[in-house]
């Protein structure tokens, strides 16, 4: 089980290298984002461990940005169902964070 810093540092660091990537126009291969979905999906599961830091994380909104159509809408979906088992907050970053996920949602549908 991971810190809230190590977290962060993990983060930061494949959000760093995504961009590197792809700054250059290039796609992000299939293998790559099978990866992230799977470290993505882990973090959320484990999201209770070390609070809503890697959720308010630019980081974090950064590598959900490279997923797009249902993968995109997926892991939005699977953080706000984690949400939804979290205690309130008043967290006005918090709260933006999810109105983004929520948007993310709310557009793919028909």
């Amino acid at each position: 089980i991971y810190s809230e810093k190590e977290m962060a540092v993990l983060l930061s660091s494949l959000a760093n290298r995504l961009q590197a990537h792809t700054s250059g126009g290039e796609e992000v291969e299939e293998e790559v984002l099978l990866a992230l979905e799977g470290l993505l999906t882990s973090l959320i599961n484990q999201m209770s461990t070390f609070g809503t830091a890697a959720l308010t994380s630019d980081n974090l909104l950064k590598i959900v940005d490279i997923f797009s159509g249902s993968r995109k809408i997926k892991i939005c979906q699977e953080i706000m169902e984690w949400f939804r088992s979290y205690k309130k907050t008043s967290d006005a970053v918090l709260i933006n964070t999810l109105f983004d996920f929520g948007r993310n949602v709310h557009d793919s549908l028909d």
